[in-house]
């Protein structure tokens, strides 16, 4: 649909990032309300490569005490620690997330959020987080780099259109992995009978 975003086949305008999201800035206290009873979301929330999110819990539940930025449902969540782990989620619901997350905000005038987790997702854009990489011992792209990163920029509307094949392709995948997960419980729910000779 929108071929190779190195060579750009078709010829599309390449903008930087920085012209249709901004990333969310000024942090809130997860001591206070409303914030201590929301979702937070951390690196460790995220998995690699999936985009889903697992074990979710409170500042409250977790006893969390440093400045958390807060998200909105649309927002993109991307993992600045070893950008080479691939964490970015849209999340669904408002809650705050740690400092080693950026959310970033599109412009949906220009942008659909779905087509920029695949943007981040990228062969492209790992090569590049790699590469603008601060070189500690924690790899981690910043913000200006990660704001400086060029694309080829389709039309909204194959963007959207992206997005809905993207929603029914991910709701297929889900299926299948609880289909898996509900597969794996009756498994180990009849290897414990048979161990016990209920069957």
């Amino acid at each position: 649909m929108f071929g190779d975003p190195v060579t750009n086949p078709r010829g599309w305008e390449t903008v930087e990032l920085s012209e249709m999201l901004s990333i969310v800035s000024g942090q809130v206290d997860p001591q206070e309300a409303p914030y201590i009873d929301m979702p937070h979301i951390g690196g460790e929330n995220i998995q690699a490569n999936t985009g889903r999110i697992n074990g979710v819990q409170t500042p409250r539940e977790i006893g969390l005490q440093s400045g958390k930025y807060l998200f909105e449902p649309t927002d993109v969540l991307y993992s600045k620690i070893r950008p080479y782990l691939n964490k970015v989620v849209i999340p669904g619901f408002i809650g705050v997330c740690s400092a080693d997350i950026y959310p970033l905000r599109v412009d949906k005038a220009k942008l659909n959020p779905q087509y920029l987790v695949y943007l981040l997702r990228s062969n492209t854009f790992l090569e590049y987080a790699e590469k603008h990489s601060a070189r500690t011992n924690i790899p981690k792209i910043n913000r200006p780099a990660l704001l400086k990163f060029t694309s080829p920029y389709p039309p909204l509307n194959l963007q959207k259109k992206f997005s809905a094949i993207y929603d029914k392709v991910h709701s297929t995948n889900n299926q299948i992995n609880h289909a898996v997960e509900d597969g794996n419980k009756l498994f180990n729910s009849l290897l414990q009978r048979a161990f016990r000779g209920e069957l």
